[in-house]
């Protein structure tokens, strides 16, 4: 880890200051977090308030499903977003189609990465229940995925075509009026 970041590796977990807790990840890195950078996650949330626990008090929250490099991401993520209320999804009241999210220039630099690192911290995301994090990931996703062909999209995600020519075919025809 850079000695740049605020948040630093620790080896043990009684080795964490006031307002911080430790973080375990899926791969045993332990991490000293503040709590109002965590708090963002609604699962570390509802864990610490059903454990009952008070700043200071000696927990290892565990994260089994997320790995030390991508949990380093959402704590980049998290500590941008210290303060800021959680996105509402909005529609358009003419046409009800969905209001996109306006990302501004650090956000677009933080999901400029590659498909595999994306659907890492979706899944991060989702495990840990930040909603800012999820939804900005979905939309970029949806955006890179927009106006592209199934074989595309396959490319896109490195997805094989489980397919025959047959029953592309087949579809082709049934939905002539698609085309």
């Amino acid at each position: 880890m850079s000695s740049d970041r605020e948040v630093a590796a620790c080896s043990t977990p009684s080795a964490h200051g006031p307002g911080q807790v430790t973080v375990k990840t899926q791969d045993g890195e332990l991490f000293q977090v503040e709590l109002a950078v965590i708090s963002q996650s609604k699962t570390f949330s509802q864990m610490y308030e059903d454990l009952n626990l008070a700043e200071g008090d000696q927990f290892e929250f565990p994260i089994p499903a997320v790995t030390s490099k991508v949990f380093e991401k959402v704590l980049q993520w998290c500590k941008d977003h210290v303060g800021l209320p959680e996105p509402v999804i909005q529609e358009d009241p003419a046409t009800r189609e969905r209001i996109w999210f306006k990302l501004n220039d650090a956000e677009k630099t933080f999901y400029n990465v590659p498909m595999e690192q994306i659907v890492e911290l979706l899944l991060a995301a989702n495990y840990l229940d930040i909603k800012s994090l999820y939804l900005y990931g979905c939309q970029t996703v949806a955006a890179l995925m927009k106006n592209k062909s199934p074989e595309e999209v396959r490319e896109l995600f490195q997805l094989e075509d489980d397919m025959t020519e047959e029953e592309k075919d087949t579809i082709r025809k049934e939905n002539v009026w698609c085309q």
